[in-house]
């Protein structure tokens, strides 16, 4: 009678555990799959982005007038917080 008790309570908590996960593998299913255009978009808005930096220098010649060091934009790794990203 014992055994048949334990037997029992752990039959539910198994039906439990399992209805838990079917729910959780439900849902990563919808997110990845009908949400994917509005996650995708998020995710390039976070890693491309053109972050204008202006160099204060200026062009640097030579006496003749040449250029030896020019003004250029070059790719570069940021973290932003998340209270600055913009939403």
């Amino acid at each position: 009678m014992f055994h048949y008790r334990i037997q029992k309570r752990m039959y539910y908590v198994f039906l439990a555990v399992m209805l838990i996960l079917f729910v959780m593998v439900i849902r990563v299913f919808y997110i990845q799959v009908f949400k994917y255009n509005k996650l995708s978009s998020l995710a390039n808005g976070l890693w491309n982005r053109n972050l204008p930096i202006l160099a204060d220098r200026g062009l640097i010649t030579d006496r003749n007038g040449e250029i030896l060091a020019d003004n250029i934009f070059s790719e570069s790794n940021i973290i932003l917080p998340l209270c600055l990203r913009g939403k």
